[in-house]
């Protein structure tokens, strides 16, 4: 089950969360994607909403999303990587796996069932008609570009003209509008460079499947061309991380070898071209 094996090889180091790689035999500690947006963007639109509505209501709302998201992502990977053929088959299936790992993690009936609804939205709205076969299901990916990061894929699949695509899924509360997604970008190139030096492998394109409450899913279809421009931005994130926390790991511990070149794809540009908006705004399905 990916939720349980990417906690066996993560750890939280100053309260920051750090992915254990081991490379040729060296133990790498590489902060992870979300830890790297999370600590070097503006995080004061989440500090505002938080004083709006109080701290407990924050945690509680923050907590049902976290916990019903993974509920989404958790049916997601059961249905995706699923050999029984019959629909109605695997459904009966998932959901009995569904219920059992419910039970283990201790979600609530509430989550699940919001979970099940956000996995629903994409089923009836023909998102999986997309996918023709799994390439990669929650795969752990990792470079060590600009000091490295690590991170865990949600889906890369071959789509029905056979070509490979990164996909990320995401739940919402509300649709998203596109420049609030900005980390979804950078989040998405930074796997994509890191699959592409890690299998030799340049995706056609990414896409956010995101399942929204109350309302249909949003697809966002980013292009190579966009990707690039992104991770401009977000490899300038990972050395400022490196330049301002690495001092968290102990010399002890070899972290990620430093380097300000990276072994990919020769076209894109590392150095930093600027704030990054995309041509492209979300559209629905």
């Amino acid at each position: 089950m990916a939720t349980q094996e990417s906690l066996s090889i993560t750890e939280s180091i100053g309260g920051k969360r750090y992915y254990n790689i081991d490379k040729d035999g060296i133990l790498h500690k590489l902060p992870s994607v979300t830890t790297i947006l999370s600590a070097m963007t503006d995080q004061r639109g989440i500090l505002e909403w938080r004083k709006r509505v109080g701290e407990q209501e924050a945690d509680r709302i923050s907590t049902f999303s976290a916990n019903r998201g993974t509920c989404m992502h958790q049916k997601l990977e059961y249905w995706f990587t699923s050999d029984i053929a019959d629909k109605q088959a695997r459904l009966v299936d998932v959901n009995k796996k569904m219920d059992e790992f419910v039970k283990e993690n201790n979600y609530t009936q509430e989550e699940l069932a919001c979970g099940n609804k956000l996995f629903n939205s994409l089923y009836a709205c023909g998102f999986f008609e997309r996918v023709k076969s799994i390439i990669e299901m929650e795969d752990t990916l990792y470079s060590f570009s600009y000091g490295g990061y690590a991170g865990r894929v949600d889906c890369v699949y071959e789509n029905q003209d056979g070509l490979p695509v990164l996909l990320d899924f995401k739940t919402a509360r509300h649709k998203k509008r596109a420049e609030y997604i900005t980390n979804y970008y950078m989040q998405l190139s930074a796997y994509y460079l890191a699959y592409y030096q890690m299998y030799g492998v340049k995706l056609d394109h990414a896409e956010l499947w995101i399942a929204v409450e109350n309302d249909v899913p949003q697809l966002v279809y980013v292009t190579y061309d966009e990707l690039k421009g992104w991770l401009t931005n977000f490899l300038k994130l990972v050395k400022g991380y490196h330049d301002k926390y690495d001092y968290l790991l102990t010399q002890n511990v070899v972290s990620s070898y430093r380097s300000d070149k990276f072994a990919g794809i020769n076209d894109i540009p590392i150095q930093y071209l600027g704030d990054y908006i995309p041509v492209k705004q979300l559209g629905d399905m």
